[in-house]
Parts: structure tokens; C-alpha cells; sequence
């Protein structure tokens, strides 16, 4: 009887599972319309899902298929809501009928089941094999200190032609406007670091003095290639030290060296970019620590250096100051026994941000950003409610968004994948003087109208966990300007341009998820879960700057910013890294 019914569960979800790879969840289609698997292929498929499934029902560990159930529901939910959210900017594609319901259960359970599958193979074979396997070194990645040298030429070298096409730097408005607030003559203001515009002054004065701004921004450009190969060679050069997996260094050396993001970003005047390095040493920091604990708190260079890599994310984007704080109850949780080395650390960025955000900023004549900046979602969510429900607001309710957003076509602006529309009628002067009425306000839209709330935090925040979005990834051009910022491409006509369409584009099929924000931050789950699941809980405190990061991206003005995750990204094969658990340290572990 058991294998009756054990065999009727694998032939549904087989089935399920095969169903869910073709159905199409369109609303105005039907459900049986939906289907169009007449296909040999789906068959050989069903008969592949019947037997990996069957040989998934065969683990008997627990806490494995509670780690890997858990994981394939979110992952599944991400993309069946995503879908939704992607196709009809709301959840009309889940809510909308019994037949659009039903066919997103049926799509649910499958891609549950699918993922599962996957999952099981991770977690199960390649992730242990790496750890269990034989660490045969290649002498490149030794710990030999002239190969970290080799490495960082090496990187160096595979992005020469993307410094060549797009020489002398690439430009956005974005930095532009720093530029011009380091010649003043735009205002001075933190809405992008100052301390980063700072060091782009420095570099663009220098070409003043020689007679060319586009000189200094080519000495900015040159540095900043130099500086992100350099952390990358860092990173593969500290993997040794710990014996990482060969594979995995390797795989990163292939990552950071011909992924061609980087070598463009490399020559992007964002403050993304060294936001995305100093992240990476930070991380690094934390890997340390948790590696190699005692050690760490041994030798108070370690720590100092710990100390300036919280500074430099605190002043490299105006988010650090979250992640550090999001780290710190984690670092004294984990960490209470040493509490006494580790309360210096964490307190002295604090003390820092005060100053800086406040004595600094005083006497160097800086303009804080404007408050809207962090008021995307609740902004969002007042234009979405009155756009869609006007007619069940009261005049009270009506006159209290206007106060915060004076303008009467508020709804017409409303943009469901940006904030910015909305965000440029804020009412600032109105809202430092009436933060509470602004909080009651909101609260009170929220409960009332939960469904049009829910959907407006989800169409503008999506593209961040749901992998099949799209949206700019990089910029190629010198914006227009008076200054006499000029591009001069020394290559044309390369193997380049193939490349640059392959990123606009990304239409081949599963080559162009490498440079889906979704896709990354599904790999950062599954990381953090395998580390949950082995019991390696310091090794979360890994995860946690990352996470922090991302919490506050999807509260940004963009649905799917690539820039803005770029530090999740660069930190992949660190992530990755921290799978490689040696049985040694399991077993510690359940000591």
C-alpha cells in the first residue's frame, strides 16, 4: 500500500511539475487554453521528474528537507508573484479569477517541486563533493605571494579593452553632478557621499591644472580599475590562505576577470563601484573573524583594520550607515563572550557617523539629501491608493496625501517601477514639521487598502527577487556637458560590440541570467541556507551585510537597479567560499 501511494505522489508531481514548465498564466487565458504540451519532450521530462523525484523522496534527513522545503517555497513564491507583478503590474495574475488562481497553484507547486529537485543535488552531491574532495592546488592559486600579483595583472589585462572603447571613463548625470558640485557649480550636497565626490575633485582638479577635465577623469577611471581588480586578486589570494576549493578560485578568478560588467563598471564614475569595493573588504573583514576568531581578536592591527572597513561603507553610500548598524546586534550576539574588544568596534563607528554627519558636514558647507530619499515605498503606496481607490477615500484622507504631495494630478504621475515621478512633488518643509500626521496617514491607507499597499511595495521592488525581470544594466556613453567631457574610443569595431549587445538583449536562455539581479540574490539564499542547515551559524554573519544591503535597495526609488546590488554581486565567489565546510568543522560544530 505504502508504495501505491508513495508511487500516486511521484506521478502527480511529476505531472505537476511537467505542467508547470508550459502553462501559461496569462489572465485572459483559460486554463486548459493555457497548455500547450503536445511534445514529445515533455515527455521525456515527466519520465526525468519521475525519477529524480523518486529519488528525492528517499532522504531520510530532516533537517535537510526542512531546509530545502522552506527555500523552494520562497524561491517559488518569488517567481510565481513576480510573474504576476512582471506581466500586469499587480497580483492580478494569482487573484484576478479561479482560473488564474488555480493555474498559479499549479505553476506553484511545480516550480516548488522543480527547485526542490535542484536543491537536492546541491546540497546533497556538488556542494560536499567540494569540501570532501582533494584540494589539489594549481600554483597560480597558492598562497605564494607573487601570484597575487600575477592575478591582479591578469584581471588588469582582460579589462584593457574596455578601457580602450571606452576611454577616457563613462559619465551619467548622476556623475556629472559631482563633478560639477567639485567646481562649484552645482551645490555641494550629500545626496551622492561627499566623500567620494571628494576623491572625484581631487582627480578632476588635476586635469584642470594640465587644461582638461577629461585627463582627470581618465586618472579616475585608471585608479578605480586598479582599485577593483586589486580587491578581486585580494579576494582569490585570501581564498588560498584559507584553502578554499581550487574550483571555487578558480571559477572566481574566470568571474571577476571576463564578466564583462566588470571591466565597464570598472570605468563607471558611480559611487557604486568603490561602495562595491570597500563592501568586499569589509565582507573580508568578517571572514576573518569568524575563520579565524581567536587570531582576530589577538591582534589589534586586525582590528583596526576591521574598524576603517565599517568607516569606509559608512562614507562611500548614504545606505552603509544602515548595514553597518543592521551588522552590529549580530557581531555582539554572536560574539558576546569577547564582548570587550567587540563593543570598541561597534561603537566606534556610531561615534563616527555622528561626527561626520554632523560637525563635517557644518563646517565643509554640505547640504543633506532630502528626506523623500527614504520615502519610496509609503510615497508609492499614497499615489497607488488614490490612483485606484480615490472614490473610497474621505476628504480628510484626500486633503492629508495632498499636504505631503501638493500637486492635484499626483495619480497620473504615479509610475508603478519608480518612485521619482512622485517623489519630486514631496512636500518637504511640511513633512519635517508633521511627521506624525504623515505616519498616522500612511498607517491608515495601509490597513484600509492592504491589497493596492502590497502591490505597490512589490512593482517597485520586484526586479530584486524575481530573476526573470529586465532592466539597464550599464551606461556606455560621456552625458552631454560644457565642461568638454569627450569620449575617444582607441578600439572600435571588436568583439566588444557582440559583447555590449549581449548584455542589452539577454535573450539566450540561461546565459543571460548571469546578469539577472534576481538570479544573484537567489544564489546568496541558497548559500545562506546550506550554512543554516550544516549549523555553521557564525558563518551567517558573512550573509548579513549583504542582506542588509538589499533590504535597502528594495526600498529605492527603481524597481531593478543593477548598480545598486553591485556589491552583491562582486561578493558571489566570497559567498560561495563560505560552502566549503570542512568535516572537521561540523563536527566542532555538533560538539
Amino acid at each position: 500500500m505504502k508504495k501505491i501511494i508513495k508511487g500516486l505522489i511521484i506521478f502527480v508531481l511529476a505531472s505537476i511539475t511537467t505542467i508547470s514548465l508550459n502553462i501559461n498564466l496569462d489572465t485572459e487565458v483559460g486554463l486548459l487554453a493555457s497548455m500547450t504540451g503536445n511534445n514529445i519532450i515533455y515527455v521525456l521530462l515527466f519520465a526525468i521528474f519521475c525519477a529524480t523525484i523518486q529519488k528525492s523522496l528517499q532522504q531520510k534527513d530532516k533537517r535537510l528537507i526542512i531546509c530545502m522545503l522552506s527555500l523552494s517555497v520562497v524561491l517559488a513564491l518569488f517567481h510565481v508573484i513576480g510573474y504576476s507583478i512582471d506581466n500586469t503590474m499587480s497580483l492580478d495574475g494569482i487573484l484576478l479569477s479561479r482560473s488564474t488562481l488555480l493555474k498559479s497553484m499549479i505553476k506553484l507547486v511545480g516550480t516548488v517541486t522543480l527547485i526542490y529537485m535542484v536543491l537536492i543535488v546541491l546540497y546533497t552531491k556538488l556542494i560536499p563533493y567540494m569540501s570532501s574532495r582533494e584540494n589539489n592546488q594549481i600554483k597560480l592559486f597558492n598562497t605564494n605571494k607573487k601570484n597575487f600579483w600575477i592575478l591582479w595583472a591578469l584581471i588588469i589585462l582582460a579589462w584593457l579593452p574596455y578601457f580602450l572603447k571606452y576611454f577616457p571613463a563613462i559619465i551619467t548625470p548622476d556623475s556629472l553632478d559631482q563633478i560639477c558640485q567639485t567646481q562649484g557649480i552645482n551645490t555641494l550636497t550629500n545626496h551622492h557621499p561627499i566623500f567620494h565626490t571628494f576623491l572625484i575633485g581631487i582627480a578632476v582638479n588635476i586635469g584642470k591644472f594640465f587644461g582638461s577635465y577629461n585627463i582627470g577623469v581618465a586618472i579616475y577611471s585608471t585608479f578605480q580599475m586598479i582599485a577593483l581588480s586589486g580587491i578581486f586578486s585580494f579576494v582569490l589570494y585570501d581564498m588560498s590562505k584559507k584553502n578554499i576549493y581550487t574550483g571555487i578560485k578558480i571559477a572566481g578568478f574566470l568571474f571577476f576577470a571576463l564578466y564583462p560588467v566588470f571591466g565597464i563598471y570598472s570605468l563607471t564614475m558611480w559611487k557604486d563601484i568603490p561602495f562595491a569595493i570597500v563592501m568586499l573588504f569589509f565582507i573580508l573583514q568578517i571572514v576573518e573573524l569568524v575563520r579565524n576568531t581567536e587570531s582576530f581578536f589577538a591582534n589589534k592591527k586586525r582590528m583596526f583594520t576591521f574598524i576603517i572597513s565599517m568607516l569606509l561603507v559608512i562614507v562611500f553610500r548614504n545606505n552603509g550607515i544602515y548595514i553597518v548598524f543592521l551588522t552590529i546586534p549580530f557581531l555582539l550576539w554572536f560574539y558576546r563572550k569577547n564582548w570587550k574588544k567587540i563593543l570598541p568596534i561597534t561603537i566606534i563607528p556610531i561615534i563616527f557617523y555622528v561626527l561626520y554627519t554632523g560637525p563635517v558636514f557644518q563646517i565643509c558647507k554640505v547640504q543633506k539629501g532630502s528626506i523623500r530619499e527614504a520615502l519610496s515605498i509609503p510615497l508609492q503606496q499614497f499615489a497607488r491608493i488614490k490612483k485606484e481607490r480615490e472614490d473610497e477615500l474621505n476628504q480628510e484622507q484626500i486633503e492629508k496625501i495632498h499636504h505631503f504631495l501638493p500637486v492635484e494630478d499626483i495619480e497620473q504621475r504615479y509610475n508603478p517601477t519608480l518612485s521619482d515621478p512622485v517623489k519630486a512633488c514631496f512636500d518637504d518643509a511640511y513633512f519635517s514639521e508633521h511627521k506624525g500626521e504623515f505616519l498616522v496617514i500612511w498607517a491608515q491607507l495601509v490597513f484600509q487598502f492592504p491589497r493596492e499597499a502590497i502591490e505597490s511595495f512589490l512593482c517597485n521592488s520586484y526586479g530584486y527577487w524575481y530573476p526573470e525581470t529586465t532592466n539597464s544594466v550599464v551606461s556606455r556613453v560621456i552625458i552631454e556637458n560644457e565642461l568638454g567631457l569627450h569620449s575617444y574610443p582607441l578600439l572600435q569595431n571588436s568583439i566588444f560590440d557582440i559583447m555590449d549587445d549581449f548584455i542589452d538583449y539577454r535573450n539566450i536562455p540561461v546565459f543571460s541570467m548571469i546578469f539577472s539581479v534576481g538570479i544573484m540574490f537567489w544564489i546568496n539564499l541558497i548559500c545562506l541556507v546550506y550554512v543554516i542547515y550544516q549549523k555553521q551559524y557564525k558563518r551567517i554573519l558573512v550573509f548579513i551585510p549583504i542582506l542588509a544591503m538589499w533590504l535597502t535597495t528594495i526600498a529605492s526609488p527603481v524597481f531593478c537597479e543593477y548598480r545598486y546590488v553591485f556589491s552583491m554581486i562582486v561578493s558571489i565567489p566570497v559567498m560561495i567560499s563560505m560552502l566549503d565546510i570542512k568535516q572537521e568543522e561540523i563536527e566542532k560544530s555538533k560538539e
